[in-house]
């Protein structure tokens, strides 16, 4: 069976021990309730794990059995009884164990022997007086205590060993015992995950998203700064709300759990400033995804490295044969290829190799890169730094407002790009009237600006313009194409209003296509020519009188035309700009991988520690989540019910089992906060009826319990259904 399932992608294994993890937490829950029961003295009939019918069970004097061993247990009682010649209580209801003394006597009942009788004869005769089942649905677990049932507020007992018949005090700590042990379980369970040791992304920028508040915001007392817009890629998070985070997911939860209407202070370090940058991040919703509040950025990367299979070149040829020397499956964990030196100098993070290109000046430099498979397995590249251009809040990247072409470097197979006849390698020049189009991240923010919408393509192929005419984008809202901007070469797409590029905005419009060939008689054969030139020149003119003019030679995308010469002035804002364009390295080849950091502790002791404190952060976290549920700032769908908990926990514990650990953690104290919710029907709402008890001196009306189960029967259905049903869209969704 395993055989055939893991082929298909199913994690078997890691599925079984997520199951056992539930159903521990279960199983530790109920026994918080019974072990507290038995020693306030409340008799308890059955102990189960699961719901329906028994599977299977077990009782002390009758052993396991399959089904349940309720029939057995009243056999032998009632014969022991008739054998000793103990006739019926004339007020008896019925036999069994299940129901209470003072319910109304059925007639079938009134020669029947009571519950009382039964336990008595049982206790007698060596029986066990509670029975242990697993039921056949197994989505939680119950005790059933005399005196007290869920679903019966009306079920009660004249029995001294029932619940009814319990101080409050007693009842209460009965109550709360299942919440305790799941609280005490989840500290044991990050406790030993922290022993084993769990890796987290560390607390660094990566990617910024165009347009999102970490990519529009200015660093606090340095506003209408180019250079200080918004975080860069390797900046590293100091603290988030004024305090300092472990790792990324601290910052990713303290975006995520703010208020549509609060602010996220993040102090940052970044390289080349001798103080702290704060930013006042204001965050907004998501577009695609969960659609919670974010910022736009995504955690950081180190130094180790995957690489593109589809890209060629002299780097991609030795990470092949790297893997063939020495296979993925070959290699200790955390064992990869990485980046060791750059111009022969050592670097010790990625703050470090970022700053090698940033003082590059645009010249290539010499990466070294070590794969620590094998000893001396070293080879150095020559890498090509990449042009930055001037980044502003409100339009894409550019240099003096021009916006380079998109390359199509990949189209899917059936995909509406395939379709329309788009083709790797493609220039985009045009995509409806927007701006954002040449980058995977800008192509799919323009797609969620306009979800259902078809855009107009307009492509650069052999040095002619094609129009390919309105395409649209798939139910998911993808073309089914990858682009990155052409740095390569020095085609424009399009020209910003209020520019220096607005000289190339001729009386018939700017015509998207056009390459700059020469900057004051200087040949350019990429965008990082022309950043280069253009900064250059600017220095060198920045003692004369008057603005500084720059001659620009540009061909247009026109048959048998020559090149033209047009003159850009370079004003103030344009200077500024200038001062903003910055180097960065080609990762065209191989890709730095995110940066983790392993929270380990040094020992029990510490790990103990780590696990209350973590405990208390996500019992915090638990009600913060909910209360921006009420606000409206956390929907829905961004919660998960059984289905969402096991796919997520599965996908979790491929990871190793630390991992599993950690999260079913998580799971034990999500439940015990979510249990502990004034929630009639589960254990928060017995809470709020036996304060109600203690004040007024009697429990609510009868009347009043049954509208509160069913109002709590009411909102769990709904919360389980909705859950339900996200989960399993989200699920197909990842199918098709």
């Amino acid at each position: 069976m395993l055989a055939f399932i893991e082929p298909f992608g199913f994690p078997l294994i890691e599925f079984i021990y997520l199951v056992l993890g539930f159903g521990f937490l279960i199983f530790v829950h109920e026994l918080g309730h019974f072990a507290v029961a038995k020693w306030v003295g409340i008799r308890c009939p059955q102990f189960a794990i699961g719901f329906g019918k028994a599977m299977c069970s077990w009782r002390k004097g009758i052993g396991f059995v399959a089904g349940s061993t309720e029939a057995e247990y009243e056999k032998r009682c009632i014969e022991k009884l008739k054998a000793d010649g103990v006739e019926p209580e004339a007020d008896g209801p019925h036999t069994g164990t299940a129901r209470y003394d003072t319910d109304v006597v059925k007639e079938e009942h009134k020669n029947s022997y009571t519950g009382k009788q039964i336990f008595a004869v049982g206790d007698g005769l060596g029986l066990g007086a509670t029975e242990y089942r697993l039921n056949y649905l197994p989505l939680g677990g119950y005790v059933k205590m005399l005196g007290q049932e869920d679903m019966d507020p009306n079920a009660k007992s004249d029995d001294p060993n029932a619940y009814n018949n319990k101080p409050i005090w007693a009842r209460a700590c009965v109550i709360s015992a299942g919440v305790v042990m799941n609280m005490i379980f989840g500290a044991i369970f990050l406790a030993i995950a922290f022993l084993m040791g769990v890796e987290f992304p560390k607390a660094t920028v990566g990617q910024v998203q165009p347009g999102m508040p970490a990519a529009t915001t200015y660093a606090d007392g340095h506003e209408d700064d180019l250079r200080y817009l918004g975080l860069r890629e390797g900046d590293v998070i100091l603290s988030v709300n004024g305090k300092a985070p472990e790792d990324f997911k601290d910052v990713a939860i303290a975006v995520a759990l703010s208020s549509s209407s609060s602010v996220v202070e993040l102090e940052v370090e970044r390289h080349g400033e001798d103080e702290p940058l704060t930013f006042q991040l204001k965050p907004e919703r998501q577009k695609d995804g969960e659609r919670l509040l974010s910022a736009g950025f995504t955690a950081g990367p180190g130094l180790k490295l995957a690489y593109d299979k589809t890209a060629e070149g002299p780097i991609v040829e030795w990470f092949d044969n790297r893997l063939e020397a020495v296979p993925v499956e070959q290699r200790p964990a955390g064992e990869l290829i990485h980046i060791a030196k750059v111009n022969g100098e050592s670097v010790e993070n990625y703050a470090d190799y970022l700053a090698a290109f940033a003082a590059s000046g645009g010249r290539p430099l010499q990466v070294t890169l070590n794969d620590p498979a094998e000893e001396g397995a070293t080879v150095t590249f020559d890498v090509t730094p990449l042009p930055t251009l001037t980044r502003e809040s409100e339009r894409p990247a550019h240099l003096l407002g021009m916006i380079p072409a998109g390359r199509i470097v990949a189209v899917s197979e059936d995909s509406p790009a395939e379709e329309a006849g788009l083709k790797k390698g493609d220039l985009l020049l045009k995509v409806g009237d927007t701006q954002r189009f040449n980058s995977v991240v800008g192509l799919q923010m323009t797609i969620l600006d306009n979800p259902e919408q078809g855009f107009e393509f307009v492509v650069l192929r052999d040095g002619k313009v094609v129009d390919l005419g309105t395409i649209e984008p798939n139910d998911d809202g993808i073309f089914g194409l990858r682009v990155e901007p052409a740095y390569n070469t020095p085609v424009i797409s399009q020209v910003l209003k209020g520019t220096p590029a607005d000289a190339l905005d001729q009386a018939d419009g700017f015509m998207p296509g056009t390459t700059i060939t020469h900057i004051n008689g200087l040949a350019v054969n990429s965008w990082a020519d022309m950043q280069r030139l253009f900064v250059q020149l600017q220095e060198q003119s920045a003692s004369d009188a008057g603005p500084i003019k720059y001659a620009v030679t540009i061909q247009l995308p026109v048959p048998n035309t020559k090149p033209e010469q047009v003159e850009l002035t370079l004003t103030d804002e344009g200077a500024a700009g200038l001062a903003a364009t910055g180097w960065q390295p080609d990762h065209t080849a191989y890709v730095p991988t995110t940066d983790f950091v392993t929270v380990k502790a040094e020992g029990l002791g510490d790990a103990l520690l780590i696990g209350v404190d973590k405990s208390r952060d996500f019992v915090l976290q638990t009600y913060i989540t909910l209360l921006r549920l009420i606000q409206g700032d956390v929907k829905i769908y961004n919660l998960r019910g059984p289905v969402g908990i096991i796919s997520t926990g599965t996908q979790v514990a491929e990871q190793g089992i630390p991992y599993l650990l950690f999260f079913l953690g998580l799971i034990s104290i999500n439940l015990a906060v979510i249990n502990f919710l004034p929630i009639p029907i589960v254990d928060g709402g017995h809470m709020v009826f036996l304060a109600w008890e203690k004040i007024t001196g009697k429990p609510p009306s009868e009347k009043v319990q049954v509208v509160s189960l069913y109002a709590g029967l009411a909102v769990i259905g709904f919360v389980f259904i909705a859950t339900f049903y996200f989960d399993v869209m989200r699920e197909i969704s990842k199918i098709f």
